[in-house]
Protein backbone atom coordinates (compact mmCIF):
# COMPACT_ATOMS: atom_id res chain seq x y z
CA UNK A 1 0.00 0.00 0.00
CA UNK A 2 2.52 2.17 1.14
CA UNK A 3 4.73 1.97 -2.15
CA UNK A 4 1.41 2.61 -4.14
CA UNK A 5 1.30 5.66 -2.30
CA UNK A 6 4.36 6.24 -3.40
CA UNK A 7 3.78 5.66 -7.10
CA UNK A 8 1.15 7.86 -6.59
CA UNK A 9 2.91 10.68 -5.19
CA UNK A 10 5.45 10.48 -7.97
CA UNK A 11 2.52 10.47 -11.06
CA UNK A 12 1.39 13.64 -9.13
CA UNK A 13 4.76 15.64 -9.11
CA UNK A 14 5.29 14.46 -12.64
CA UNK A 15 2.06 16.19 -13.62
CA UNK A 16 1.22 18.85 -11.32
CA UNK A 17 5.09 20.58 -10.05
CA UNK A 18 5.51 22.46 -13.43
CA UNK A 19 4.47 26.17 -12.29
CA UNK A 20 5.80 26.51 -9.01
CA UNK A 21 4.30 23.47 -7.42
CA UNK A 22 0.97 25.06 -5.76
CA UNK A 23 -0.77 22.48 -7.80
CA UNK A 24 1.37 19.33 -6.58
CA UNK A 25 0.75 21.17 -2.46
CA UNK A 26 -2.88 21.09 -3.87
CA UNK A 27 -3.00 17.52 -4.80
CA UNK A 28 -0.84 16.00 -1.76
CA UNK A 29 -3.09 17.72 0.60
CA UNK A 30 -6.49 16.14 -1.30
CA UNK A 31 -4.68 12.73 -1.24
CA UNK A 32 -4.18 13.25 2.49
CA UNK A 33 -7.27 14.00 3.63
CA UNK A 34 -8.67 11.17 1.54
CA UNK A 35 -6.21 8.62 3.44
CA UNK A 36 -7.28 10.04 6.29
CA UNK A 37 -10.72 9.84 5.89
CA UNK A 38 -10.63 6.27 4.87
CA UNK A 39 -8.37 5.72 7.96
CA UNK A 40 -10.55 6.84 10.49
CA UNK A 41 -14.07 5.48 8.34
CA UNK A 42 -12.06 2.08 8.78
CA UNK A 43 -11.13 2.24 12.23
CA UNK A 44 -14.27 1.01 14.00
CA UNK A 45 -13.91 -2.55 11.86
CA UNK A 46 -10.54 -3.30 11.69
CA UNK A 47 -8.81 -0.69 14.66
CA UNK A 48 -5.32 0.84 14.53
CA UNK A 49 -2.75 -2.07 14.45
CA UNK A 50 0.70 -1.63 12.64
CA UNK A 51 1.24 -5.30 13.24
CA UNK A 52 -1.37 -6.09 11.35
CA UNK A 53 -1.59 -3.56 8.82
CA UNK A 54 -4.85 -2.46 9.49
CA UNK A 55 -6.57 -0.43 6.23
CA UNK A 56 -6.94 2.33 8.99
CA UNK A 57 -3.32 2.40 9.91
CA UNK A 58 -2.34 2.33 6.37
CA UNK A 59 -4.38 5.03 5.75
CA UNK A 60 -3.37 7.23 8.88
CA UNK A 61 0.07 6.84 8.40
CA UNK A 62 -0.19 7.39 4.95
CA UNK A 63 -1.79 10.48 5.49
CA UNK A 64 0.37 12.10 7.93
CA UNK A 65 3.42 10.74 5.34
CA UNK A 66 1.88 12.98 2.76
CA UNK A 67 1.02 16.38 4.94
CA UNK A 68 4.93 15.50 5.95
CA UNK A 69 5.95 15.23 2.32
CA UNK A 70 4.09 17.92 0.93
CA UNK A 71 5.62 20.26 3.67
CA UNK A 72 9.37 19.22 3.35
CA UNK A 73 8.71 19.52 -0.67
CA UNK A 74 7.59 23.28 -0.23
CA UNK A 75 10.07 24.16 2.16
CA UNK A 76 13.11 22.80 -0.21
CA UNK A 77 11.75 22.34 -3.46
CA UNK A 78 9.58 25.47 -3.69
CA UNK A 79 11.60 27.88 -1.32
CA UNK A 80 14.69 26.25 -1.76
CA UNK A 81 15.81 26.02 1.99
CA UNK A 82 17.91 22.29 2.19
CA UNK A 83 21.37 24.04 4.64
CA UNK A 84 18.95 23.15 8.12
CA UNK A 85 19.63 19.02 6.86
CA UNK A 86 22.70 19.42 6.42
CA UNK A 87 23.50 17.42 10.12
CA UNK A 88 21.20 14.33 9.12
CA UNK A 89 23.18 14.40 5.57
CA UNK A 90 25.49 11.35 6.67
CA UNK A 91 21.85 9.21 7.16
CA UNK A 92 21.69 9.81 2.83
CA UNK A 93 25.30 9.31 2.37
CA UNK A 94 26.13 6.57 4.38
CA UNK A 95 23.18 4.57 4.58
CA UNK A 96 24.46 1.36 5.22
CA UNK A 97 26.52 2.52 8.13
CA UNK A 98 23.63 3.95 10.20
CA UNK A 99 21.72 0.82 9.67
CA UNK A 100 24.27 -1.51 10.93
CA UNK A 101 26.07 0.88 13.70
CA UNK A 102 23.40 0.75 16.08
CA UNK A 103 23.78 -3.02 16.36
CA UNK A 104 27.57 -2.55 17.09
CA UNK A 105 26.71 -0.32 19.98
CA UNK A 106 24.16 -2.39 21.10
CA UNK A 107 26.54 -5.52 21.51
CA UNK A 108 29.41 -3.38 23.26
CA UNK A 109 26.51 -1.97 25.78
CA UNK A 110 25.52 -5.32 26.36
CA UNK A 111 28.98 -6.63 26.78
CA UNK A 112 29.55 -4.06 29.14
CA UNK A 113 26.37 -4.52 31.04
CA UNK A 114 25.39 -1.23 30.57
CA UNK A 115 21.79 -0.48 31.49
CA UNK A 116 19.59 2.69 31.21
CA UNK A 117 17.30 3.74 33.73
CA UNK A 118 13.58 2.65 33.23
CA UNK A 119 12.34 6.38 33.01
CA UNK A 120 14.76 7.04 30.04
CA UNK A 121 12.94 3.49 28.17
CA UNK A 122 9.08 4.53 27.93
CA UNK A 123 7.02 7.77 27.39
CA UNK A 124 8.36 10.92 26.68
CA UNK A 125 12.05 10.55 27.85
CA UNK A 126 12.60 7.19 25.69
CA UNK A 127 11.50 9.11 22.43
CA UNK A 128 14.04 11.92 23.71
CA UNK A 129 16.55 9.18 24.03
CA UNK A 130 15.61 7.41 20.88
CA UNK A 131 16.09 10.87 19.13
CA UNK A 132 19.35 11.78 20.87
CA UNK A 133 20.82 7.87 19.43
CA UNK A 134 19.45 8.07 16.28
CA UNK A 135 21.52 11.80 15.55
CA UNK A 136 24.36 10.34 17.82
CA UNK A 137 24.14 7.11 14.74
CA UNK A 138 24.04 9.74 12.19
CA UNK A 139 27.23 11.59 13.94
CA UNK A 140 29.58 8.95 14.14
CA UNK A 141 28.36 7.87 10.64
CA UNK A 142 29.20 11.23 9.25
CA UNK A 143 32.44 11.34 11.33
CA UNK A 144 33.59 7.92 9.74
CA UNK A 145 33.21 8.89 6.46
CA UNK A 146 34.91 12.12 7.03
CA UNK A 147 37.95 9.24 7.80
CA UNK A 148 37.51 7.76 4.66
CA UNK A 149 35.87 4.44 6.19
CA UNK A 150 32.39 3.98 4.74
CA UNK A 151 30.55 0.63 3.75
CA UNK A 152 29.60 -0.44 0.18
CA UNK A 153 27.66 -3.31 -1.04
Amino acid sequence: AFVLMGVCVGACQARYFQGGGLKMLLALFTFAVMLFIYGLGTRPFYGISKILATPAWIGISGGISLVCYAFFHWLVDIKGKSDWADFIAPAGNSTLACYLLPYVFYAFWGYMAFLLPELLLFGVFGLLKALCFSLFIVWTAGVLRGYGISLKI
